[in-house]
């Protein structure tokens, strides 16, 4: 086997690799695009390079992978693809394994792959992982979806992405919404503005506010990252604990669809954790999302 580091001039061929294997287990989900291979080759959130692996020095490659370690909370979030057709599975996942003892001790390997999926999900228990969580990936049709009508004493509004300040209002409703979730760890504010500001998917993204009586409560944050497929990503819905029951985080979804069917999208995705201790799954499936496909997490 041989392996080297990916750059933007392999766009083409990560997309092809990645979309082959996902196609090949979740073919409902459609394909991913050009953000989403940039974002994959530089890592998120840490910057880290991503892998292309081939049977050979010159050969044809069969498998691409990043580690995207968070030095936050010292875990790696791996992404492994792999072609359908390759039968070197474990020969990558042990690649990237040999990859994170390069970050010393301590660290948590965390690695996500669809239920269907069945070699990756049968190599990983031979390998000694543990499932830790479910997600689904859910999606909602689209139809004329008006724009929705604001509780009272509310307003709301489009956050804009290239202020600090602004930004500096999404990272304390998220610290605050999702203090209490699986496997969240804040990230102070100085590190958080660092990461958005190189995200690739930020670019193509919008945020819109729900206050009441003018004190921030709620966000919805939505990117095109599958806008060639005319379909809408949910990214993050997060309601502050003190103004949570009064139905902001319905509003603000209401919202994206509308935002999203006023474009002439005809879809609009966004994964759950299954486990969700907020109800957020409830209040998806009252909105009328249902699920597409599952995705299991595993750790070492």
């Amino acid at each position: 086997m041989f392996a080297r580091e990916a750059t933007t001039t392999d766009i083409d061929l990560v997309l092809r690799i990645f979309n082959e294997h996902n196609m090949s287990v979740a073919p409902e989900l459609g394909t991913n695009g050009v953000a989403w291979a940039e974002e994959f080759i530089a890592g998120y959130p840490d910057v880290n390079p991503a892998w292309i692996l081939f049977d050979k020095e010159g050969g044809e490659a069969f498998a691409i992978g990043n580690l995207n370690p968070n030095s936050n909370s010292k875990r790696f979030q791996v992404d492994i693809s792999i072609l359908p057709e390759s039968d070197r599975l474990d020969e990558a996942l042990g690649f990237f394994r040999e990859q994170a003892k390069d970050f010393g001790d301590g660290w948590k390997f965390w690695i996500t792959c669809n239920l269907s999926d069945e070699r990756f999900n049968q190599l990983l228990l031979a390998e000694g992982f543990k499932v830790n969580r479910h997600f689904n990936s859910l999606r909602r049709e689209l139809n004329s979806d008006p724009e929705p009508e604001l509780p009272p004493n509310t307003s709301v509004r489009q956050l804009d992405l290239n202020s600090d300040s602004e930004l500096k209002i999404m990272h304390t409703l998220r610290r605050d919404a999702f203090s209490k979730h699986f496997g969240f760890v804040p990230r102070p504010f100085e590190e958080y503005l660092e990461i958005a500001r190189r995200d690739n998917l930020m670019k193509i993204s919008q945020v819109y506010l729900i206050s009441e009586n003018d004190v921030p409560a709620g966000y919805i944050l939505i990117n095109d990252e599958v806008a060639h497929e005319l379909t809408g990503y949910v990214q993050n819905l997060g309601v502050s604990y003190a103004f949570q029951g009064k139905g902001y985080g319905e509003y603000l979804l209401r919202k994206a669809l509308a935002v999203y069917a006023a474009r002439g999208f005809k879809l609009v995705d966004l994964g759950v954790d299954t486990g969700n201790e907020s109800g957020a799954l409830r209040l998806y499936e009252k909105v009328g999302f249902r699920r597409v496909t599952t995705w299991v997490q595993y750790e070492d």
